[in-house]
């Protein structure tokens, strides 16, 4: 954005050439060479200037590889496959908030990810329904269901988790097993 707005002052371009370390006051940009304020470019000029100064930047930032999906294709993938398990049997507002919960935890764990491995960026650029069996997304649903029904939450989480009461139970005892260690 700095060149944008550098192109169009012979004196900024003075300025930009100097300090890039040029005595004589050019400044080389794209296999042109623009020089101090007595030098006339013509206007064919500086229209290929600007056009290969923004193809260079959508370059930059617009065509990156591998992006991170948007959050909405996260929200969708989660509620379609925890809504088939369900059957019918939870409330939906309870549904929905689940799925933004859910949602939210795993667009951020991607993002961080996809910023702290690059090797790992295709990876990480869209959601797997493998990484809802992860046991840390297990435990913020029966957490979840726990807070907001405590009389349902075990026949809840069975349901999303395709486990029975019992070894909801069970998993909850080996998580405060686990937390107690901390």
């Amino acid at each position: 954005m700095l060149v944008l707005c550098v192109l169009g002052h012979e004196r900024s371009e003075l300025a930009l050439a100097r300090s890039y370390g040029s005595s004589s006051g050019s400044f080389s940009f794209a296999n042109f060479n623009l020089t101090n304020a007595t030098h006339e470019r013509s206007e064919l000029a500086k229209q290929t200037i600007h056009k290969t100064v923004v193809l260079n930047l959508k370059n930059m930032f617009w065509k990156a590889k591998n992006k991170l999906k948007p959050k909405e294709d996260f929200y969708s993938k989660i509620e379609n496959y925890y809504l088939d398990k369900a059957l019918g049997k939870i409330p939906k507002d309870l549904l929905n908030d689940l799925f933004s919960l859910i949602t939210r935890d795993q667009y951020n764990s991607y993002g961080i990810k996809w910023h702290d491995y690059p090797k790992s960026r295709k990876r990480y650029s869209e959601f797997k329904i493998s990484d809802l069996e992860h046991p840390y997304t297990q435990n913020d649903i029966i957490v979840f269901f726990k807070k907001r029904d405590k009389v349902n939450y075990k026949l809840y989480s069975s349901l999303l988790l395709n486990m029975s009461e019992q070894e909801i139970v069970e998993f909850e005892i080996r998580r405060e097993e686990f937390e107690s260690y901390f």
